[in-house]
């Protein structure tokens, strides 16, 4: 009975620790979601900083991803319920409600360790990666994508230029894939460079729907069979004269912990082969590769997307030939559909050299909500190389 009462208490306990951290998350999260993008809530900044309450309090895993995913989602509170433990280790499961999806609770998990006799948080995580089951079929996991693609622009649409929340639900999707995507850490290695090409479609889906234009969608059936499962999504645009139609070829793989999910999606366009393309690479020093990288993707001859997607090793010569390189690659590759929107233009980039070996480059007369770019930058025999790229 003893033993029975410790558990139960210790029980209590772990779950009060949880909701309350859970309380903070939602609570910081709510307040960034307000601010603009050049902005940080207090409540955040304390989430992120050191914290003794963490096994290491230094490096709290899930924290950022996790409460980025509460604000872009509206989360409005976190119920804390059952606790599995065991000797040196506990999970918290928590139920979490949001305004966007009122019949939706969306699991996430707390997890605790104990060190010298004190229980730490460990880990905070989400229990799905989209708001379906996992035995949602393709169809479902095609359509909730699309309809919440199409929710979460016109929200956008809503917010003011500077926006923080405006700002990240474009990397959502455009970089994150919403959550409907096979992720790129669950790609085998000999896959990888395959599962770089592939999410770049979701980029081009979206900037599609982003197009201040009259448009309808439509949502083919699945084809293909239980095994390998496809579909295709046409977006009809009204132009003055004519209706264009751009199609989009999708395909599925299963996982076995989260279901089915988009492996790729690429305009299927039954236009001839892209010619071929020739860019110009400057690899004299980091900034004058930077430069010639940027008006080969938006400059005044710059090819368009179907040609790089065609044929994406034609920017081999800008990138170090590394994961992170590969990686670097695909991120241009998705921006150039992304820059334009925001009144970028290559003639007004500014570039500024950092310490140990960046470049970041700025733009002059673009929107407000404008990304800055920074690329790392090595040198090999052969010149200057990029070896990362992030976007701020």
């Amino acid at each position: 009975m003893a033993t029975q009462a410790a558990s139960k208490d210790l029980s209590e306990t772990l779950r009060s620790t949880a909701q309350n951290y859970v309380d903070e998350m939602i609570i910081a999260a709510q307040n960034q979601a307000r601010l603009g993008k050049d902005e940080t809530d207090p409540g955040y900044t304390a989430l992120l900083a050191e914290d003794e309450r963490w096994m290491n309090p230094r490096a709290k895993i899930g924290i950022g991803p996790v409460t980025t995913h509460m604000a872009l989602y509206s989360a409005i509170r976190g119920a804390a319920g059952h606790v599995a433990l065991a000797q040196e280790a506990a999970r918290v499961d928590i139920a979490l409600s949001y305004d966007e999806f009122p019949n939706l609770e969306w699991p996430a998990e707390v997890d605790f360790i104990l060190v010298k006799d004190e229980w730490r948080l460990r880990a905070v995580r989400l229990g799905i990666r989209r708001p379906l089951p996992v035995t949602a079929s393709p169809a479902d996991v095609l359509t909730t994508y699309v309809e919440q693609m199409q929710h979460h622009l016109a929200r956008r649409d809503a917010l003011d230029d500077d926006s923080w929340t405006r700002q990240n639900l474009g990397r959502n999707w455009t970089l994150g894939g919403g959550g409907y995507w096979r992720w790129l850490k669950d790609c085998k290695k000999a896959e990888a460079d395959i599962c770089l090409k592939a999410r770049l479609g979701s980029a081009l889906l979206w900037s599609t729907l982003a197009l201040d234009r009259e448009k309808t969608v439509e949502i083919g059936d699945i084809s293909g069979g239980p095994d390998a499962p496809a579909a295709e999504i046409t977006v009809k645009i009204k132009r003055r004269t004519m209706v264009e139609e751009r199609k989009f070829a999708v395909t599925f793989l299963k996982d076995k912990r989260h279901g089915w999910q988009i492996s790729a999606l690429t305009k299927n366009d039954e236009t001839v082969e892209p010619d071929a393309v020739d860019l110009t690479v400057d690899a004299s020093n980091g900034t004058a590769l930077v430069a010639s990288l940027l008006k080969a993707m938006i400059g005044p001859d710059a090819p368009d997307s179907m040609a790089l997607m065609a044929d994406p090793s034609i920017l081999d010569p800008y990138f170090a030939d590394t994961r992170d390189g590969k990686k670097a690659a695909a991120k241009v590759m998705t921006l150039k559909s992304m820059l334009p929107v925001f009144g970028i233009k290559a003639e007004n980039a500014v570039y500024e050299t950092l310490p140990g070996g960046q470049v970041q480059v700025s733009f002059k007369d673009a929107r407000a909500t404008a990304p800055t770019l920074v690329f790392s930058i090595a040198n090999d025999a052969s010149g200057a190389k990029i070896t990362a790229m992030e976007s701020r």
